[in-house]
């Protein structure tokens, strides 16, 4: 890992809570990275969503839960994903709507999951408003997945994620036209687009300057 970025290898979760509730106001980013904007249409009519940022704390280091999108989906099938969907009128806040939705995609119950900070709002491509929640999960859990919408879920070190020797790029061509985006590999996985994004923004959030 580069010495400029001061994020220690092996940092702890109580150090990375620190350091988001340490971090400036959150803001509002969009998915797509360089000087593109995405279009004015796009930004009218925005849907609110949010999605669990969730961190394994393992004695070995922390791990980054993550989700393979079922292959028949009309959204985003077979993308990795964190867990997460759009706000429903039950849904008391963003927090609520990200804890709720990764019970019912994982079964990730939610005393499993102490929320410890959170992320800039990420505008996706696809007309979403998404709030990254950030939650610290502690081991023990047992996942249960909604075949229908997850395919696989699987943990990735926090580290590795971190480390901006692996934030890559990528383009995709789209009705807007062509954007880049984050792009990470790790093993066989493809992290790209709003998730990808999301990474490096947790990247950006608990550097210190």
């Amino acid at each position: 890992m580069r010495a400029n970025t001061a994020i220690p290898p092996t940092l702890a979760l109580d150090e990375i809570q620190t350091r988001l509730q340490r971090a400036l106001p959150a803001r509002v980013i969009p998915a797509v990275i360089g000087d593109a904007k995405l279009p004015d249409s796009l930004l009218e009519d925005l849907i609110p969503a949010a999605v669990l940022v969730g961190l394994v704390d393992r004695p070995e280091g922390p791990t980054t839960l993550l989700t393979r999108r079922a292959d028949d989906l009309p959204r985003h099938p077979s993308q990795v994903s964190f867990s997460g969907g759009v706000v429903e009128p039950q849904d008391a806040d963003a927090v609520a709507c990200a804890l709720r939705e990764t019970e019912e995609e994982i079964g990730l119950a939610r005393r499993h999951v102490t929320v410890i900070g959170r992320l800039d709002t990420c505008i996706t491509g696809t007309g979403y408003s998404v709030m990254p929640v950030v939650g610290r999960i502690t081991p023990g859990f047992t996942l249960s997945l909604a075949k229908r919408e997850v395919a696989d879920a699987f943990e990735v070190p926090l580290a590795y994620l971190l480390d901006p020797d692996n934030h890559t790029e990528g383009t995709r061509a789209t009705t807007y036209g062509t954007f880049r985006f984050y792009d990470i590999r790790w093993q066989e996985h493809r992290i790209w687009g709003a998730t990808a994004r999301m990474l490096v923004n947790l990247f950006e959030r608990i550097r210190l300057p």
